[in-house]
């Protein structure tokens, strides 16, 4: 599928989330609170572009539906077969893939989706009680890597990709 073909299937696609909710692009981008501007909810509902990963995030945030749903929309999912609707299973498969990414060598994470990386750098940070930063900097570094390395592996992942981290 080519690129204009992945903007058209994303157009129509937010053409119909947009009637079903009876929303304008100016609606879009007022819920979005300015994080989609104007000028590109109107490339995406006329089929001339589809957004960024990030944007597609954005997007189904915006929405009130699941990112993976608008990922897939925007060409980013291989397949909505993959998918599921039990959350209980969701939660699961988040748990494993955050499992892997606790034991993965910091130098090869290419093949780790930014979502899963920031959800780890997250659930690091929100583990540091305050008082306790010393003592978690130390669990950190006795796995090899400061929260600042796994920070700057999922910005240059994410620049790479062509993301922009908000």
């Amino acid at each position: 599928m080519t690129e204009s073909d992945l903007a058209a299937k994303w157009g129509e696609w937010l053409r119909e989330q947009l009637a079903e909710r009876g929303w304008r692009q100016a609606d879009l981008v007022r819920e979005s609170e300015g994080l989609i501007k104007r000028d590109r909810a109107s490339k995406w509902v006329n089929g001339n572009e589809r957004p960024s990963h990030r944007l597609a995030i954005v997007a189904a945030n915006t929405l009130g539906i699941t990112r993976e749903r608008a990922l897939f929309a925007a060409g980013y999912a291989a397949s909505l077969d993959d998918l599921t609707l039990d959350s209980e299973a969701n939660a699961a498969v988040h748990e494993e893939r955050m499992q892997k990414l606790r034991t993965m060598d910091a130098n090869n994470l290419s093949h780790v989706p930014s979502s899963v990386l920031l959800a780890e750098i997250a659930r690091r940070l929100n583990a540091v009680a305050p008082g306790d930063d010393e003592d978690a900097e130390s669990d950190v570094s006795a796995s090899g890597h400061t929260r600042d390395q796994y920070a700057r592996a999922a910005r240059l992942k994410s620049r790479d990709r062509g993301e922009d981290l908000v």
